[in-house]
């Protein structure tokens, strides 16, 4: 690259490696069936138009279903971690967790599932980087997926286990503070149904909230729809 002095191949510069750790991409797969597969699983959760609700799928797993181990998942040492995606995949529907951005924003989980064959929208955050903290790419990254579940109607489950904002010179220059004042506007202005689960011992950030419902929006069966806060 004659114009900034840098020597850099094709795949260095804007390689599926760069993208995805960058944002521009968000998922990556070694072929065009994969692709194509991966396009039909994403699409299935949501409607065909903004102006229609997401379908509902075949409700397959047991409502009733109970999984022991859940009790003692989350550690007490808080300098401990644990697996959000396991858990993640346990109390979704089964098979059904899809995430996507996984290399972009890493202390943030963003991705669809299904509760009773529902599609709704996942947060969560990923304690093995940055303890679950938000980076200034988290921050952007959940912004972004919030503004994706109002614009087709998503209800949002978000099991919340967070630190702060992420703290240091690096974190300045990155404007983390500007970008998690913007996160959490999102979250203030989200016009969609919302259930929160707090849990573990890193509350900072976890104030409750019930995001308040124009009376245009409907909830998946067709009644008013209300924000949901779970505890």
């Amino acid at each position: 690259m004659a114009r900034t002095g840098e020597t850099v191949t094709k795949e260095e510069l804007g390689g599926s490696d760069v993208c995805s750790r960058s944002g521009t991409i968000d998922e990556v797969v070694d072929t065009e069936a994969e692709a194509f597969e991966r396009a039909r699983a994403f699409l299935s959760y949501l409607p065909s138009s903004v102006y229609e609700l997401p379908p509902r799928g075949a409700a397959t797993d047991d409502p009733a279903r109970r999984d022991e181990w859940l009790l003692s998942v989350i550690p007490r040492d808080r300098r401990k971690v644990y697996d959000m995606r396991r858990i993640l995949k346990t109390v979704l529907d089964k098979g059904s967790f899809f995430e996507y951005a996984r290399q972009y924003g890493r202390s943030v989980i963003t991705g669809m599932a299904r509760l009773d064959g529902w599609p709704v929208a996942v947060l969560a955050s990923d304690p093995h980087f940055y303890g679950g903290g938000w980076t200034a790419d988290g921050a952007i990254k959940l912004t972004r997926f919030i503004d994706f579940a109002n614009t087709f109607h998503l209800p949002v489950v978000n099991l919340v286990d967070v630190p702060g904002f992420l703290i240091g010179k690096q974190a300045e220059m990155q404007g983390t503070m500007r970008h998690g004042a913007r996160a959490l506007a999102a979250l203030y202005q989200a016009e969609v149904p919302w259930c929160q689960f707090s849990y573990g011992e890193r509350l900072e950030l976890q104030e409750p909230r019930i995001p308040t419902i124009p009376d245009w929006v409907t909830d998946m069966r067709g009644r008013p729809a209300t924000g949901d806060l779970c505890l």
